[in-house]
């Protein structure tokens, strides 16, 4: 998987470590999702990225918000 992560620019993969971190932290975990994954598996610009979060989305998606 980091081979295709290694596709994004340096801004989204920063931010994909940063919402992967916050779960672990609170003992959950993040999955990149959707059509996200099949734009990286085919070579596609990346427009957003869809991520699911395994435990408290919610306070992950409000920290990730603060910055």
């Amino acid at each position: 998987m980091s081979r295709l992560l290694d596709k994004l620019d340096a801004e989204k993969r920063d931010w994909l470590h940063r919402c992967g971190h916050m779960a672990v932290t609170r003992g959950g975990r993040a999955f990149l999702v959707g059509g996200s994954v099949r734009d990286l598996i085919l070579g596609k610009d990346q427009v957003d990225l869809d991520v699911v979060i395994e435990g408290d989305g919610m306070d992950v998606a409000q920290d990730l918000a603060r910055g």
